[in-house]
């Protein structure tokens, strides 16, 4: 996992976990061979993803290549795109199918049209914008595939249409709380781990809940309150080494700054549920 000490996390990303391990179910769906994905269409057969300002269709899943390689599509009706970020595993190719867009990569603007492509090299920033007056086909590969295709599955239950990253929060510090959770289920539960979203109640009751899910030993309710703070050492059944450290803390610190929170339960059929609870306010322009 990436390294606690890092000052920045990825915004689109949440790198370094084992290729194609999030995301799945003990059995994954079948999916159509040889690996055909007619125009307009979408891997796994599924109607168009609302991402961020684009509509979304996978196109090579992290499991057709053994996480080599994610690709999707991605269709701008407006203008707009994702805040500046980078990655720290993977390299990211943009294509432009149709349309117009500007890409910065480390510091460097260009101007794409249809037929041309750049790269964002891992380690080097770089952004997209769709800024033309008609619609804009973008199509993204990015290799290895990391964790980005189980990060936009949690991105696209995070964030309602037309919203790529919060208008008053810190959509980087809130992409490495994720991260932490992840990293802990990775580090101290058990195969199979699973992320997944969803939203609840209206109105200034409206929540965001991202849960990951192991399937390890988990947490002791009366250890739950004592393993969000900072370098706390659990009981060797949480891991072979107990866990002392600072992801569940950095995370319970990131959620409160949006004033949210971080929750630890029991999970359906034992291990644990880590789950970052975040007002909707948090995440809408």
């Amino acid at each position: 996992m990436l390294p606690i000490e890092r000052r920045h996390m990825l915004s689109l990303a949440l790198a370094a976990i084992p290729a194609g391990a999030l995301a799945q179910t003990p059995t994954p769906p079948p999916l159509p061979s040889p690996g055909l994905v007619p125009a307009a269409a979408d891997r796994e057969g599924r109607a168009a993803r609302s991402i961020g300002l684009s509509s979304t269709a996978y196109k090579v899943l992290t499991r057709d290549t053994g996480g080599a390689m994610f690709v999707m599509e991605q269709t701008n009706h407006i203008k707009g795109g994702p805040p500046r970020h980078l990655h720290h595993n993977e390299d990211e190719l943009f294509f432009v199918l149709e349309g117009d867009y500007d890409v910065e990569v480390g510091g460097n603007r260009v101007s794409l049209h249809a037929g041309d492509c750049i790269l964002g090299p891992r380690g080097v920033p770089h952004g997209w914008a769709h800024v033309g007056d008609t619609v804009g086909r973008l199509l993204i590969s990015f290799a290895p595939a990391g964790k980005m295709e189980a990060f936009f599955a949690a991105s696209e239950k995070m964030r309602g249409p037309g919203k790529y990253v919060a208008g008053t929060a810190d959509g980087d510090a809130l992409m490495r709380a994720i991260d932490n959770l992840i990293s802990n289920a990775f580090a101290h539960g058990a195969a199979p781990v699973t992320i997944a979203g969803e939203a609840s109640g209206t109105g200034p009751q409206a929540r965001y809940r991202i849960v990951v899910r192991d399937h390890g030993p988990g947490i002791a309710p009366e250890r739950r309150v004592e393993a969000l703070k900072p370098f706390t050492r659990l009981d060797a059944a949480r891991g072979a080494s107990g866990h002392c450290g600072l992801g569940l803390a950095v995370a319970q610190s990131v959620a409160r700054l949006h004033d949210g929170r971080i929750e630890l339960d029991e999970a359906a059929g034992g291990g644990l549920d880590a789950a970052i609870v975040l007002p909707a306010a948090s995440t809408s322009t």
